[in-house]
């Protein structure tokens, strides 16, 4: 824009310059930017005008690209509001996506653990009924056992009763034993 004005002001200056003089009057001397001219008074008032008829068209002019300026600005920042509030809009919406999938995730897990809990705790009780199961076996297996082992011990005793009887009757009589022998030979 101040290119334009920059332009605007030289073509003015050049537009003094180009017009006809004609010397309707007295004329004068004026300074622009270093180089006299002779203007008259009506000259330099046609001058004027035209300077400020271009003025004011460079002023409307460049109001007028101010105004699209500012239209074109009102319009970016418009769509640059939508652009934010359509995605805050869909932040919002993959946040509640997130914490329903989130929570969906936490409650199958915990259904899961649970579903695990409650298999383990089946597991341990049945590992605790066989291993009760094994011991009342095993305390029965012991009862028996220890029934063979007093019968065989009594058992062993009246053995061993016996056979010490046999010896101390052997040595008390040693004609039994010839008793004995002889008995065994007649059958």
């Amino acid at each position: 824009m101040r290119e334009e004005l920059t332009a605007g002001i030289g073509r003015e200056h050049r537009c003094s310059k180009s017009l006809p003089s004609k010397k309707l009057g007295p004329s004068k001397k004026i300074d622009f930017g270093g180089e006299k001219h002779d203007i008259s008074a009506k000259d330099a008032s046609i001058k004027i005008s035209e300077c400020s008829q271009l003025v004011k068209k460079e002023h409307e002019r460049t109001e007028q690209k101010l105004k699209q300026a500012e239209t074109l600005a009102a319009e970016k920042l418009r769509l640059l509001n939508e652009s934010r509030k359509e995605f805050e809009e869909k932040t919002e919406h993959l946040k509640k996506l997130h914490e329903e999938k989130l929570a969906t995730i936490l409650r199958e897990s915990t259904s899961e653990i649970s579903c695990r809990d409650e298999k383990i705790s089946k597991l341990k009780q049945q590992i605790a009924e066989i291993l009760q199961g094994k011991s009342w076996e095993r305390q029965q297996q012991l009862h028996e056992l220890k029934k063979e082992i007093t019968q065989l011990s009594e058992k062993a005793n009246r053995l061993q009763t016996e056979l010490t009887l046999q010896k101390s009757l052997k040595q008390e009589c040693k004609s039994c034993k010839s008793v004995t022998l002889k008995r065994r030979s007649y059958k």
